[in-house]
């Protein structure tokens, strides 16, 4: 895989920057972004989405106001075609971009060890938030069933629950079973009419 380098890139949006209109501003936001995510992506940083990268890769956007600030932006323009953006707010988010690349684009292409000391150390570690979250609603959870169990009222909240979701299931499952039974009138009627139509074919011939 060609490594990216920075000067590669940064032309287009230099380019962009330097036709000062508001579609120019909004493109030379949007290259800066897909570099960024490229770096990360060539540099082994896992990760679903650029903030998930970033914060596995040891940057914390509370800390990186003027990047947050850059993402929300970006965010701004994909999802509101009205959105405007300023030559100064453009400026910026262009330049904290810039400094995260800079950042990233010195950095060593991690291997496969270190990718999975980055996920343990922000999934598994007891230390981390994803892992304390996850036992505190695994308590929550035994402790409302303990609740549901042992009292007369959680025995009436849970019988009641139980009747809504059985209520639900049972009628997702008559629409689920309707619609693979239409689904299956569809496929048998098409290859139906597939086979009228060869075989007319094949009488034409004839």
């Amino acid at each position: 895989m060609k490594i990216i380098k920075y000067d590669d890139y940064w032309s287009e949006v230099e380019a962009c920057m330097a036709e000062r209109t508001a579609v120019g501003y909004k493109m030379a936001v949007i290259e800066t972004d897909k570099i960024l995510r490229f770096v990360l992506k060539q540099k082994g940083y896992p990760g679903k989405d650029l903030r998930q990268q970033i914060l596995l890769a040891g940057w914390r956007l509370e800390d990186k106001k003027g990047l947050e600030k850059a993402l929300e932006k970006r965010d701004e323009i994909v999802n509101n075609l009205e959105y405007r953006l300023s030559t100064f707010e453009a400026e910026d988010a262009v330049k904290a971009y810039r400094e995260a690349i800079l950042h990233f684009t010195s950095k060593k292409t991690l291997k496969i060890k270190a990718r999975i000391v980055m996920y343990y150390n922000h999934y598994l570690s007891i230390r981390s938030t994803f892992l304390q979250r996850s036992l505190v609603l695994i308590f929550v959870f035994f402790l409302l069933v303990k609740f549901l169990s042992s009292t007369e009222v959680g025995k009436s909240v849970s019988f009641y629950v139980v009747k809504a979701s059985d209520f639900i299931f049972s009628w997702f499952l008559v629409f689920a079973l309707l619609g693979i039974a239409l689904l299956v009138i569809v496929i048998s009627s098409f290859l139906y009419f597939e086979k009228s139509k060869t075989r007319i074919k094949e009488d034409n011939l004839d």
